[in-house]
C-alpha cells in the first residue's frame, strides 16, 4: 500500500490527513481522509467513537470489514482563500440535533485539497479512517463515503 505524504507536520492533538492510497494493482489511487491521532490508543478510541455513530451498512458480512452509506459523519470543505481550505469532520449521533459527538476542523493548503477533491470526483467515493501519526489504521475503521459538502469550491 503506497501512501501520499502527510498533509502537515506533526502537531499536538488530532489532525486531518488527505491523500490517495493504492490498494492492490489498481493504478488509480483511492482518495483517503484520515483523522490522525498521536497514539494508537487514541486512534482506537476515535475509531470506536466514529463507528458508534455511523449509520452505514456492512455490504458483505463475510467480506472485508468496511461500511458504506453512512450519513451521520459529515465532511465539509470550504475554500477560505486563494491558497487555503477549511476541512471539517462532524460526527452526529442524531442528525436532527446540532450536537456533535466529534468535531474537527483544520485549515489545509489548497494545493493539497484540490487533488484530493479531483480524486473524489474521479472515483465517486472516498475512504474515511483513522491514523496513528502518518500510518493509516484501516482495520480499525474503514468507511466508504460518497458525499463531501463543498462551499466556495
Amino acid at each position: 500500500m503506497n501512501q501520499t505524504p502527510p498533509s502537515r507536520p506533526s502537531k499536538a492533538g488530532s489532525r486531518i490527513l488527505l491523500g490517495g492510497v493504492n490498494f492492490g494493482t489498481d493504478d488509480s489511487p483511492e482518495p483517503v481522509l484520515a483523522v490522525s491521532c498521536e497514539s494508537e490508543d487514541e486512534a482506537d478510541n476515535m475509531a470506536q467513537t466514529l463507528l458508534s455513530v455511523q449509520d452505514g451498512v456492512r455490504p458483505f458480512p463475510s467480506g472485508p470489514d468496511f461500511y458504506s452509506g453512512d450519513n451521520n459523519i459529515v465532511v465539509t470543505i470550504t475554500k477560505t482563500g486563494k491558497d487555503t481550505a477549511l476541512v471539517q469532520i462532524a460526527a452526529y449521533a442524531d442528525r436532527r440535533h446540532l450536537t456533535c459527538v466529534y468535531y474537527s476542523a483544520e485549515s489545509l493548503p489548497w494545493d493539497l485539497v484540490e487533488p484530493f477533491l479531483d480524486l473524489v470526483d474521479l472515483r465517486g467515493q472516498f475512504t474515511l479512517t483513522v491514523a496513528c501519526g502518518e500510518d493509516l489504521l484501516l482495520k480499525k475503521i474503514n468507511l466508504l463515503k460518497y458525499v463531501i459538502n463543498k462551499r466556495g469550491v
